[in-house]
Formats: structure tokens, C-alpha cells, sequence
């Protein structure tokens, strides 16, 4: 990826746009573009917020190649590193932002315009009309969702079932303490349980063409850590693993320092957008007479932090201090 002369200019105007996240600055202004490194930074954040490339089009197979595979990378090692949890999480989402297009992670247009059909200009229209989520819009009628993207001949039950599928594709994430502890000095045993939907969602819609990179075999992740930034859980999950059972559950093993801290559960899917959930729980001190149940949340609302263990489902572990 090469900066030339004549790119300068459109980068420039680029890099004081509202379109980039970050944008290159100089002291407290925004700075002009000097390097390739600079036109990498600056075309990598207009294709993760789904923005349209232009004259710089030709750079989008590098960008979603060369960057899917730094990121790749970036996630193996920080997975075996069983640490530095929020670097995890964001090169995860990221990668997905990146390879897909579609829009930042916390982007909620993003799950729209992943669907076959719906661009920009389709995906404003349906957030004017206060469907601007994969869930407002699966709650239409096909004749609302024809009327405010005036199309016809399908499009609407076509739109809705792809929203369905996706949706159908997500299970519900709870967390719970078990009961039974009785002091101060115990360990405390969480349970986290992924429940299928029902009916299985045998006609869910296929995975976009985005999905079908290395990490789609097995999208899912799911990730358990303490306040204090230890990573307590971390799996990687197949979409047919998840529908071959009504319940999967894991347990994991909190330490009594972590009495009275909030345990943070992530589900992520590395590839499709706005199918990613969130819990807490609060970690009781002492006696616990009846299990704390989750708190649902919106995953981007939560920070995530530090890490620590790997499990399997059903097992225990005890984290290291």
C-alpha cells in the first residue's frame, strides 16, 4: 500500500471528515497525510464504518486480507496469552468490522446492512422509521418494511426472513451463582448457559458471504472475566453445536477475593453483526442462600478487562492468584 503524490490531497479531506474514528492529528489540529502508514489508518476506518472507499477501492482487497490475517493472528495470540482481555474483545469485533464492511461494532445500522438487499441509503430509511435494529425490524410486516424502502415483489418477506435467521441463530445467555456457599473464605461457582431458540432454527438464513473466512467454522466466543481482569472462560463455539442441544452449560470457579465484584460474560460472533449479547452477575460475599441471576445487558455498555483460564463445558478451575 503506497501513499502517492496525488493521493495527498483526498486523503487529507478524508482525515477531516466526519467518516474516520480516529482521526491523524498534529498538535490540536488534524494532521495532513504524510506516509503509507497514515493512508492505511485512514482507509481502514472508512471501510470498518461502512463507509465507501471512492478513488481508493482498489486498496479493499489488502485492506480485508492483509488486515484479516494481522487479526487473526492478533487474536490466537492473545488467547493463548490468557490475558489483556479488552485487546481480545476489540480485536475480535474489529476483525468483523474490517472484513465485513459494514459498519463499527457498536454501529446499529451495521446488522442491517448485512442483510442481502438493505445498503445505506435503505438502512437510513428504516432507522428514520425507528427500526434501526435486526430486532425492531423482525417485529414488521413485509408490507412496512416494501412501504418504507419503497420496494416491492418479495422484498419485505425476503428482508425479514434473513432478520429472523440471524436472530434465530443467537442464543439466550444467562449467568447464575450456584448455591451452597457458606462462607466468607469459599470459592464461588458460576454457571453460564447458552439456550437454544426454539423451534431449532433449521431455516435460518445461510451466514452472509463475509462469514465464510477462517473463524467460521466455529463464530462464536465466549468469554467470562472478573473485575479484576482475570479472564475466568474463554470457548470458541460452532453454530451446530449450539443447535444440537436446547442447553449448553459451562461452570466456572471464582475465587473469594472476587466477593462483591461484578462477573462480566461476553458472547461474541466473530462475524455477524448485532447478534452479540452480554450478562453480569455480582459475586456474593459469604453465605448465598438463592442463586444471583444475570442482568442482561448491551454488550458495547460494558468494559472488558484483563484474562486468565481456558475451559471446557461442565469442567471447573480454580484461576491462579
Amino acid at each position: 500500500l503506497y501513499l502517492r503524490h496525488t493521493e495527498k490531497k483526498a486523503m487529507f479531506a478524508i482525515n477531516q471528515s466526519e467518516q474516520v474514528r480516529f482521526p491523524i492529528m498534529e498538535g490540536k489540529k488534524r494532521s495532513k497525510i504524510k506516509t503509507a502508514a497514515m493512508k492505511a489508518s485512514l482507509l481502514i476506518q472508512l471501510r470498518a464504518g461502512g463507509h465507501p472507499p471512492n478513488e481508493f477501492h482498489s486498496a479493499d482487497f489488502t485492506l480485508t486480507t492483509s488486515g484479516g490475517r494481522i487479526l487473526n493472528a492478533l487474536v490466537e495470540y492473545l488467547t493463548k496469552q490468557e490475558q489483556h482481555c479488552t485487546a481480545l474483545h476489540a480485536a475480535l469485533v474489529l476483525r468483523r468490522s474490517l472484513v465485513s464492511g459494514f459498519g463499527w461494532h457498536d454501529d446499529p445500522l451495521a446488522g442491517l446492512r448485512q442483510i442481502d438487499g438493505i445498503g445505506a441509503a435503505y438502512a437510513a430509511k428504516l432507522a428514520e422509521a425507528r427500526l434501526g435494529s435486526l430486532e425492531a425490524l423482525a417485529s414488521q410486516q413485509p408490507y412496512r418494511v416494501e412501504m418504507i424502502c419503497g420496494k416491492h415483489g418479495g422484498f419485505g418477506a425476503a428482508v425479514l426472513r434473513a432478520a429472523h435467521g440471524l436472530l434465530a441463530s443467537a442464543p439466550a445467555l444467562s449467568a447464575q451463582v450456584s448455591q451452597g456457599t457458606t462462607h466468607a473464605g469459599q470459592a464461588v461457582q458460576v454457571t453460564v448457559q447458552l439456550r437454544r431458540h426454539t423451534p431449532t432454527p433449521a431455516a435460518s438464513a445461510e451466514a452472509p458471504p463475509h462469514a465464510k473466512g477462517r473463524l467460521g467454522g466455529f463464530p462464536w466466543v465466549l468469554l467470562a472475566t472478573d473485575s479484576r481482569g482475570q479472564l475466568l472462560l474463554i470457548r470458541r463455539l460452532s453454530q451446530a453445536t449450539l443447535d444440537a442441544q436446547s442447553l449448553t452449560s459451562f461452570t466456572l470457579t471464582a475465587t473469594p477475593a472476587t466477593a462483591g465484584k461484578t462477573l462480566i460474560v461476553r458472547l461474541v460472533h466473530a462475524n455477524a453483526h448485532g447478534l452479540d449479547r452480554a450478562v453480569t452477575v455480582t459475586l456474593p460475599f459469604g453465605v448465598d442462600s438463592s442463586p444471583l441471576q444475570s442482568a442482561v445487558s448491551s454488550s458495547k455498555a460494558l468494559p472488558l478487562a484483563g484474562s486468565r483460564a481456558k475451559l471446557s463445558p461442565a469442567d471447573t478451575m480454580t484461576p491462579a492468584p
